[in-house]
């Protein structure tokens, strides 16, 4: 061997010895990447461990083939040798590569098959078991593998996912001509809710139904396009008037669930989420926040109202699980809310400071059976499309089981909703509730929280610093989802995003929206905080808690649809005229009509020549600038007549009697201060019933507490004077757990409430009103059959809160 030949084989050989070297390097740091999750002491995103597999695949298989040829050069190794080392060296090299493309395109065909309108994982909906389904379903595994292994990067990439976002129509395009979705494209945000601000003010209805289902199909496309995972595209359609697009024009109006609650019937409660259901899937949403499971638990409660089916928990569990199968049969996502119970509650969400709740630890336990039971049994196991419901928690302090707000808490979110050991919550233990599902937290706009109600100026100037605040909170309690429902454009002006009637000069004010720029601001705080922490193990736990995060909204939006749809799908629901015949029967089944011994209702005992006084809310703000109307000719008549054609309630009892009676409408300011302006509104009632029109009958159309507070003082200062208390009516149009509260001044003569008429419409939009009044015209002033879920004290007790199933349906549906 030449001394050239020699130097040669020495650099070859520690060439060798180098490359063998490498390869042990780089199996040591891929093994420590693996163990770690990608998340530990060593991070690789996915294109580098690709290449990582196939540095170690070539220089392994070239050095053993390199080695065996030197070693042969030298005699001291026979052919064999180099012949196996090179074909191992080779075999090992298409092994590796071949298995990493392999497993890389099996996990994206599987999780990312955009030619599926609904990226199907290969599980069929009918296949999940109920209760704990994450568990049970070897689909969930998948999903954990498959977003186990997404790099550092296209983690980034889909960190929107965790942000649920609202807005109005006009932000959702960039310009009219281009029909981007601005939220997605910029943020890929995980799910978008619409309000009746998504919908066109003007037009008909069918332009409003082709422009909203134009929107969504654009949004769809959009996210297809880019290789997006899909969006929940959701609203709330929980019945009454917590229905936007009911006040949009775009769905049909469904009875609240306290009405429906009043009829003890199932089958009434699936009936109505089957039409919600089937007007959603024709528009092409698919998430639905709704049914409300809180259990109507306290006077106190001055929020949820005729939005809980009643105060009895059974009966509650009974109605809300016949609601959620009812959506979910048409594939639409139910969502329970608001966790751990939201009946209680002092205050809402739009006014500055945080609501306190009454619940003590008993009536937790009570509030909490709903969900337990819900989500235990996950609806009803013979509907083939039927998914587990996903949760929705709440802003509120519950001082005896907490210090902090629930929405803030890990032992609520995170323990008691989704452990299954107990937790000790005051020195009380509960067993958890054991749910592995998503978990949303409500709009983290809410006032509630993010503002003090004697700092205005404050609330305004660190509402950013807040907002930010309350997120991260939230994502560390265990949310999967957090809900942002106002994210308005840059161009909105400060008063447009501070809660209406406030202002920086009232000590109440605060922000209930936010601007895109703030939006992005808050979002990039948040990816960093979660992707960017220094200390290794809180950024390992934080990027954990967002894995599992991602892999609960996949399995998800797994199960639901995300197709197109046309104005044509929303026509062939309603061609057959089923669905406006259902959700009339619906409002015939929950009105209330209750009698004193003696009297009757006006309705159906005024006679043709009698008189009858119809006192209406107004939008008039004083009773003086009402008076102002009477002093100028033909002013009040006028103005009378604009109400009428405005509102279906007094529209509506007008063309009732239709010119037989004396009819004389009366308005009534909208907000009477509590107490003392009580009294003395009614002092000039009762001046007006007997002086100056000496009715007969009286009518008193009610809608918010303050104006049953003046009803119940004019009852008794015409009892007072002589007036046949039989006589009066009290029409309800609103939340009938407003009758629960009594004036204290009042007090000890309230027994005389009970012997007037009472009508319970409870709250909603649209043709109630004529609805009533066919079956008010029909009944012949017959009772009806359906009563209150709650008890009203001194007016209604709780009666029997057993449900039945009468076998009401839609046909058709």
């Amino acid at each position: 061997m030449t001394q050239e030949t020699s130097n040669l084989a020495v650099i070859v050989v520690a060439f060798t010895e180098l490359l063998i070297g490498l390869f042990f390097c780089l199996v040591i740091l891929l093994g420590i990447s693996t163990i770690s999750g990608n998340d530990g002491f060593f991070t690789l995103p996915n294109p580098i461990v690709d290449l990582v597999n196939y540095i170690i695949t070539i220089s392994g298989g070239s050095a053993l083939g390199l080695a065996a040829y030197l070693k042969k050069k030298e005699n001291k190794v026979g052919k064999g040798v180099f012949l196996k080392s090179s074909i191992f060296g080779a075999g090992l090299a298409v092994v590796v590569v071949g298995g990493t493309v392999t497993h890389n395109q099996i996990l994206d065909d599987t999780i990312f098959n955009t030619s599926h309108p609904n990226y199907d994982l290969g599980v069929e909906v009918d296949e999940i078991e109920k209760g704990n389904v994450h568990e049970k379903n070897s689909d969930y595994d998948v999903i954990w593998e498959f977003v186990n292994n997404l790099s550092d990067s296209e983690l980034r990439r889909n960190f929107g996912q965790l942000f649920f976002v609202g807005t109005n129509s006009s932000v959702y395009h960039r310009s009219p001509s281009s029909n981007v979705s601005y939220l997605v494209e910029e943020f890929n945000v995980g799910g978008l809710i619409f309000y009746d601000t998504s919908v066109p003010d003007s037009g008909t209805e069918s332009d409003k139904v082709s422009s909203f289902i134009s929107l969504l199909n654009d949004v769809k496309r959009n996210n297809l396009d880019n290789d997006r995972f899909p969006l929940f595209l959701a609203t709330d359609h929980e019945g009454g008037n917590a229905s936007p697009l009911v006040k949009a024009g775009i769905m049909t109006p469904i009875p609240s669930a306290m009405a429906l609650g009043g009829t003890r019937d199932i089958s009434a409660a699936r009936a109505a989420g089957g039409i919600i259901g089937s007007e959603m899937a024709a528009l092409g949403l698919n998430m639905n926040f709704a049914p409300v499971v809180d259990v109507s638990i306290s006077s106190d409660d001055t929020v949820i109202l005729d939005r809980s089916y009643g105060a009895d928990q059974n009966l509650v569990s009974e109605m809300a699980e016949a609601f959620m199968t009812g959506i979910a049969e048409k594939s639409i996502a139910p969502v329970l809310k608001h966790f751990p119970g939201h009946g209680g509650t002092d205050a809402g969400f739009e006014s500055a400071g945080i609501p306190t709740s009454s619940y003590d630890l008993s009536s937790l336990e009570g509030a909490l059976k709903p969900f337990s039971r819900l989500l235990e049994r996950g609806g009803d196991e013979q509907s083939a499309t039927f998914v587990t419901p996903a949760v929705m928690t709440s802003h509120f302090l519950a001082k005896s089981i907490s210090d902090q707000v629930v929405t803030f808490d890990r032992r609520i979110i995170t323990d008691l909703l989704q452990g299954k050991d107990e937790v000790i919550l005051r020195d009380r233990k509960l067993k958890g509730l054991g749910f592995d599902g998503l978990v949303i937290a409500d709009n983290l706009l809410a006032p509630s929280i993010n503002a003090d109600r004697e700092k205005c100026s404050e609330n305004l100037d660190v509402f950013e610093e807040r907002l930010f605040e309350s997120a991260k909170s939230a994502f560390e309690a265990g949310h999967h989802m957090l809900m942002f429902s106002h994210v308005l454009e840059d161009s909105a002006d400060e008063d447009v995003l501070i809660v209406p009637e406030g202002g920086r000069d009232n000590k109440t004010c605060a922000r209930w929206a936010m601007t895109i720029s703030e939006f992005r601001s808050l979002f990039n705080k948040l990816k960093s905080y979660i992707f960017d922490e220094k200390d290794l193990f809180d950024r390992q736990e934080r990027v954990k808690k967002f894995k599992e995060a991602i892999v609960n909204i996949i399995y998800y939006k797994e199960k639901i649809d995300f197709s197109e749809r046309s104005v044509d799908d929303y026509l062939r629901v309603h061609e057959s005229g089923e669905i406006d015949k259902c959700s009339q029967d619906l409002f015939n089944k929950t009105f209330v009509l209750r009698k004193p011994v003696e009297g009757g209702s006006v309705f159906s005992s005024a006679r043709a020549d009698d008189k009858v006084v119809v006192f209406m809310p107004s939008r008039w703000p004083t009773y003086q600038s009402i008076q102002d109307l009477k002093s100028k000719e033909n002013k009040y008549e006028d103005q009378i007549l604009k109400e009428m054609s405005a509102y279906d309630w007094p529209r509506e009892i007008n063309r009732y009697f239709g010119g037989r009676n004396q009819l004389v409408f009366e308005l009534e300011k909208l907000n009477p201060a509590r107490s003392s302006e009580w009294a003395e509104r009614a002092s000039t009632i009762s001046d007006l019933v007997l002086e100056k029109y000496r009715a007969d009958y009286v009518l008193f159309i009610v809608n918010k507490v303050a104006r049953w507070g003046v009803t119940q003082h004019a009852i008794l200062e015409l009892e007072e004077r002589g007036f046949n208390i039989g006589n009066i009516n009290v029409l309800v149009t609103g939340h009938p757990t407003m009758l629960r509260y009594i004036d204290p001044q009042i007090s000890k003569n309230k027994n005389s409430l009970r012997d007037v008429v009472y009508i319970i419409a409870y709250s909603g939009y649209g043709r109630r009103a004529g609805i009533l009044m066919s079956q008010l015209r029909a009944s012949n002033g017959s009772e009806f059959s359906a009563s209150p879920p709650i008890e009203i004290p001194g007016l209604f007790g709780l009666s029997d809160s057993n449900v039945s199933d009468s076998g009401f349906s839609c046909q058709g549906l």
